[in-house]
């Protein structure tokens, strides 16, 4: 914040979550990291690197989809607003972040033939976009 409040300087946000592909705790952690960026004044997010980065094929796009669509909702909400929203998505994810959730794999995780996400894995997704909503964040 002291940055984008006193230098001219382009920042940006690398999202890291430890959390993998179908699992809810990757987008409250997606969700909580996208928020506090865009309320702080980053210009730019970068990833999101599913399960750290450190298993293959442990990404499926939706997580990129949905960083982005948090960011844009979350463009313009004060700094408090954001730490409510930040708070109680921290205490959805914080219980099992030391056991890394795995999650699943892209093919696990996506149609292979379409590159649409499977079913089980949108619906993950939508549950956690209308708890977002619930929030006060409005989402396209």
């Amino acid at each position: 914040q002291g940055l984008a409040r006193n230098c001219r300087l382009m920042t940006d946000l690398v999202i890291t979550p430890v959390s993998g592909p179908w699992q809810e705790t990757l987008l409250y952690e997606v969700a909580a990291m996208a928020i506090m960026g865009a309320a702080s004044g980053t210009c730019g997010l970068i990833g999101p690197r599913s399960n750290a980065g450190v298993n293959p094929a442990h990404v499926s796009g939706l997580e990129s989809r949905f960083m982005a669509e948090v960011a844009h909702a979350a463009a313009g909400i004060s700094r408090e607003e954001a730490n409510q929203m930040v708070c109680h998505l921290v205490e959805k994810y914080e219980p099992v972040i030391d056991k890394r959730p795995m999650g699943k794999p892209f093919q696990e995780v996506y149609d292979i033939k379409t590159l649409k996400p499977k079913a089980d894995w949108l619906a993950v997704y939508d549950a956690v976009k209308e708890e977002l909503e619930h929030l006060g964040l409005v989402l396209s």
